[in-house]
């Protein structure tokens, strides 16, 4: 019976993909070539859920890591997950390995004294290629996020330098 389950789980998880910011990339060892890709939430079911994202081997479609959600559980307090505007490849923090900068859009809900404040947010995912695992760069994406450093990659890549050493 949960091997049913399971895979109607993984079945519904392939309706909300997002093909315009879903990639196949190389991201060097120990990944390789991959699939990236970006799941919108089923906002039906779930109003807060966020936007997730995974590293898929291409030749089987086995999902090799998801990427750590921003929030427990990936329930957004008091907002809700709108779109997805870029997705980027690039070694921002100058380590040799590439690392994952994605900026995506939320709306504010009824709960919150912004109501209805549609504002963006970069996440940055640091690889750690001696781990086999990518984290949330925390610091540097809290620095970003609250001075307003988070409209294009490029305005990212200008001042993710001045938010500090990574945290471990």
């Amino acid at each position: 019976m949960s091997n049913i389950y399971t895979v109607g789980v993984e079945y519904s998880k392939d309706i909300w993909r997002i093909e315009e910011q879903s990639f196949n990339v190389d991201l060097g060892a120990p990944w390789g070539d991959v699939l990236f890709v970006s799941y919108a939430p089923d906002k039906s079911a779930y109003g807060n859920q966020d936007v997730t994202f995974s590293i898929i081997k291409p030749s089987d479609g086995v999902e090799l890591f998801a990427l750590p959600a921003v929030e427990e559980e990936n329930y957004r307090r008091n907002e809700q997950f709108n779109q997805l505007l870029a997705v980027s490849f690039k070694d921002y923090n100058q380590d040799g390995a590439l690392d994952i900068i994605i900026i995506a859009e939320y709306e504010r809900n009824v709960y919150s004294e912004e109501e209805g404040n549609i504002h963006q947010e970069v996440r940055l995912y640091r690889s750690r290629p001696e781990k086999g695992d990518f984290i949330l760069d925390m610091d540097r994406m809290d620095y970003l996020n609250i001075n307003g450093l988070n409209h294009t990659i490029e305005e990212i890549m200008e001042h993710v330098s001045e938010a500090g050493s990574p945290e471990e």
